[in-house]
C-alpha cells in the first residue's frame, strides 16, 4: 500500500472516530450506531483493498445514522457528508472537535450539564483537574451512602433499569445466535468442500475404470462392465460437483440472510450505554443535592459560630457556592428529563425496528433454505432417474473435479 493511501486511510479512521464521539456527546440517551472494532479498522490500514473496505464501513455506519430521526439532523453528520474534502481543516469541524477534548466519562458529563459561564476557575488544565477531583469526591460520597438515604426511584426509572438488564440478556442471546449461525455456515462450507472432494475422487475412479476397460477390451464382458462402472462414477461425480456449487452458494446466501443477528448483537452494548447515561445523570443529580444540602447546613452554622469580622465574607462565599450548585442542579435535572425521554423513545423504536428486521430476516432465511432443499432435491431426483435409465431433460454438465488431479 502506498504512503498516500495509508495516510488517507488513517485520516478517514480519525474522522470517523471523531464523528462517533461528537454524536455520542451531543445526543446522550440515544442509541448510537457502533463503529467497527478499533483493532479491526487498524488491521485494514495494511491491506491494499482498504478503500473498498473503508467505503463499506462508512456506508454501514452512515446508514445507521441517517436512519435515525434525530441523529441525521446533527451538524457533525452534515459536515461529514457534505464536505468535499479535507474535512479536518474545516473551521466548523474544528469547533466541534473542541467539544470532545476530554473524556465523556470524566469531564464531558459535567460539561454537558453545567453551562460554561458557571464553571469555576475557567476551562484550563487546573480547572479540569479540580473538576475531576470534585467529581471523584462526589462519586465516593454517593457510593458510600446508606441504602436508606437514597431516594426512591419512580416507575419510569425502575422500568428503564429493568430494560437495561433485559438488553444485556438480549445481547447474550444474540451472541449465542450469531455463534450458532457462524458454525452452521461453516458446516455448510465444509459440506460443500466434502461434496467437491467426493466428486473429484469419483471422477478419478471413473478414469481408472476406463483404463481397466481399455486393458480388458471394449467388447469383452469385463470391458463392458468396466465401461458401465465408469459411466456411473462419472455421473455421480458430476452430480456431486453440482451439489458442491449449490451448497457453496447457499452458505453465502444463508450468512447474508442472518446478518441482522450480528447488526443487533453489536447494537446492544450501545443500547446499554445509552441507558447508563441516564443513570449517571441521576447519580450526578443526587450528588449535587447532597452537596447543596451540605452547603446549606454549613451556611446555617456559619451564621451563628463565625466571628462577626469574618461572618459576612464567609456567608458571601457560601452563598455563591449555593447559587452555583442550585444552577448546576437545575441544569442537571433538565438534562435528566431529556435523556430519560430519549431512552423511552429509543426502546420503543428499537423494539419496533427489531420486530420488522427479524421478521424480514427469518423470511429471507426460510426462503434460502427452501430454495436450497428444492434445488438439491431436484438435482438428486434427476440423477436418480438417470441411473434408472429414464429420459431426462439435458442439463449443462458441471466441470469435472477430477481434471484438477491431471
Amino acid at each position: 500500500m502506498s504512503w498516500v493511501s495509508w495516510t488517507a486511510g488513517f485520516i478517514f479512521l480519525s474522522l470517523l472516530q471523531a464523528l462517533h464521539k461528537i454524536i455520542k456527546l451531543q445526543y446522550r440517551g440515544y442509541i448510537i450506531p457502533p463503529l467497527p472494532e478499533k483493532s479491526f479498522l487498524d488491521a485494514k490500514l495494511g491491506h491494499d483493498d482498504f478503500l473498498r473496505l473503508r467505503r463499506a464501513d462508512l456506508q454501514a455506519f452512515i446508514r445507521g445514522i441517517v436512519a435515525h430521526h434525530a441523529l441525521r439532523e446533527s451538524e457533525a453528520v452534515r459536515l461529514f457528508l457534505l464536505q468535499p474534502g479535507e474535512l479536518q481543516y474545516n473551521p466548523a469541524w474544528i469547533a466541534l472537535l473542541h467539544t470532545i477534548g476530554g473524556s465523556p466519562d470524566q469531564e464531558g458529563l459535567m460539561g454537558s450539564l453545567v453551562p460554561s459561564g458557571l464553571a469555576v476557575g475557567g476551562s484550563g488544565p487546573t480547572a479540569k483537574a479540580a473538576a475531576g477531583i470534585s467529581s471523584l469526591v462526589n462519586w465516593v460520597r454517593h457510593s458510600v451512602m446508606l441504602p436508606g438515604a437514597k431516594k426512591e426511584l419512580d416507575d419510569d426509572e425502575r422500568q428503564l433499569r429493568q430494560a437495561k438488564e433485559l438488553m444485556r440478556d438480549l445481547e447474550r442471546l444474540l451472541q449465542l445466535c450469531c455463534e450458532s449461525a457462524r458454525v452452521m455456515c461453516g458446516h455448510m462450507e465444509h459440506l460443500a468442500s466434502d461434496m467437491y472432494e467426493l466428486g473429484r475422487n469419483m471422477g478419478m475412479l471413473s478414469k481408472w475404470e476406463e483404463t481397466l476397460r481399455a486393458h480388458s477390451g471394449t467388447y469383452t464382458e469385463a470391458g463392458y462392465s468396466a465401461s458401465k462402472r465408469a459411466a456411473d462414477c462419472k455421473q455421480l461425480s458430476y452430480a456431486s460437483a453440482r451439489q458442491h456449487t449449490v451448497w457453496k452458494t447457499a452458505s453465502v446466501k444463508t450468512a447474508a440472510s442472518l446478518v441482522a443477528l450480528h447488526d443487533y448483537s453489536i447494537m446492544m452494548p450501545e443500547a446499554v450505554a445509552a441507558l447508563e447515561e441516564r443513570e449517571r445523570c441521576l447519580d450526578q443529580i443526587q450528588a449535587l443535592e447532597a452537596d447543596l444540602a451540605a452547603k446549606h447546613a454549613e451556611l446555617n452554622r456559619a451564621q451563628g459560630k463565625v466571628p462577626p469580622v469574618n461572618r459576612e465574607r464567609k456567608a458571601y462565599t457560601l452563598t455563591s457556592a449555593v447559587e452555583r450548585l442550585e444552577e448546576q442542579l437545575r441544569t442537571a435535572r433538565e438534562q435528566y428529563v431529556i435523556i430519560k425521554q430519549r431512552n423511552l423513545e429509543e426502546l420503543r423504536r428499537l423494539h419496533l425496528a427489531r420486530e420488522q428486521d427479524f421478521h424480514k430476516m427469518m423470511t429471507h432465511f426460510a426462503s434460502v433454505q427452501a430454495q436450497l432443499m428444492q434445488t438439491s432435491a431436484d438435482m438428486w431426483r434427476t440423477t436418480a432417474r438417470q441411473f434408472a435409465g429414464e429420459p431426462v431433460a439435458p442439463t449443462e454438465p458441471a466441470d469435472d473435479p477430477s481434471q484438477e488431479e491431471d
